[in-house]
């Protein structure tokens, strides 16, 4: 320091003023290469920085986690694949245009058509509803035309051969139970009665002689027990026809007994039962009708004297009305 102010002070004046310049600018000069090293030693930090926070910024692949072996972890689904587009759905066609009006029906008609429609749109109904199937009963009640003819060969007792004729009016039943052995076609057993209610015996021009009053009495019945078989041609129509085969009898009793009792007189034989009729469904299983119905038969008996009658009867026209379960 008392080097520099001598030296100052054995300057001139103007060569002062050049000392002091060259002295201001002398530490600068000197400062200059400490400053350029602090700058580079900055520029050389901000870089790594820069490259560090790169480096830290860029995702990196996950791992197991420290002590955990790959077999421990669970398996990665794979993302499920994107469900297909749906189509476009295409624009129905116009209806082709009609040159001509459309017309409405006569209101008539057109309620009639609702009515069908109405009809059609109800619950569709159980198998076997409305169709000849399954279990049969059916009961009828009805009258007809009654007619007997009987004779005895060689009834010495009544004077020789006896033949006469009985006409008259009867009540009529029937009594059925079966079932379906196939489409419309019924086998059962039945019952099958004809009691007469008022008649008139006339003797033939050629009998020798007339019958004992027992075989002419107050009442009379022809009953009919066999099998049956019944026969609808469309099962789930009406029409049906019918027939039996089977054991015949005829009982009379003149007023006298009554009940279990033993009547006056009793014959014995075979019997034939043919019919048709019609009937018109009034629920599911159940119809009600009328028949039809011829029923014939030829039986013997003895009389107290042993006498043996030969008895053909027949009911025929007769009526009666059904009501049937199947």
């Amino acid at each position: 320091m008392s080097r520099e102010f001598t030296t100052r002070r054995e300057l001139t004046e103007p060569d002062r003023g050049k000392a002091d310049r060259e002295a201001t600018r002398a530490p600068g000069m000197c400062v200059a290469p400490e400053r350029r090293s602090m700058l580079r030693s900055v520029l050389v930090f901000s870089l790594i920085s820069c490259a560090t926070g790169i480096c830290w910024a860029q995702p990196r692949a996950e791992g197991p986690p420290p002590g955990s072996s790959a077999s421990e972890l669970p398996p990665v689904e794979p993302a499920p694949a994107p469900a297909p587009a749906p189509e476009p759905a295409t624009a129905p066609e116009p209806a082709a245009a009609t040159d001509a009006p459309a017309t409405l029906p006569p209101p008539r008609l057109r309620a009639r058509l609702e009515l069908d429609s109405q009809r059609t749109a109800r619950a569709p109904r159980r198998r076997g509803a409305r169709f000849h199937d399954g279990f049969f009963l059916r009961a009828a009640s009805g009258f007809g035309a009654y007619e007997e003819s009987l004779f005895a060969d060689d009834a010495s007792e009544y004077g020789g051969d006896v033949e006469g004729r009985t006409v008259g009016f009867a009540s009529l039943g029937e009594l059925t139970i079966g079932g379906t052995i196939a489409p419309g076609l019924v086998l059962g057993g039945g019952a099958y009665t004809a009691q007469l209610l008022s008649a008139h015996f006339k003797l033939a021009r050629d009998s020798d002689g007339a019958p004992p009053s027992e075989l002419d009495p107050e009442l009379r019945t022809l009953a009919l027990f066999g099998p049956f078989l019944q026969w609808y041609p469309n099962a789930r129509r009406g029409f049906h026809v019918e027939a039996a085969l089977g054991f015949a009898a005829i009982t009379s009793d003149s007023g006298g007994s009554r009940g279990f009792e033993e009547p006056d007189y009793q014959a014995i034989g075979a019997g034939l039962v043919l019919g048709s009729g019609y009937e018109w469904f009034i629920a599911d299983e159940w119809s009600i009708g009328v028949l039809g119905r011829m029923m014939a038969a030829v039986v013997t008996g003895e009389d107290d004297a042993e006498v043996r009658w030969v008895h053909g009867i027949s009911t025929t026209p007769s009526l009666l009305l059904s009501i049937t379960y199947h």
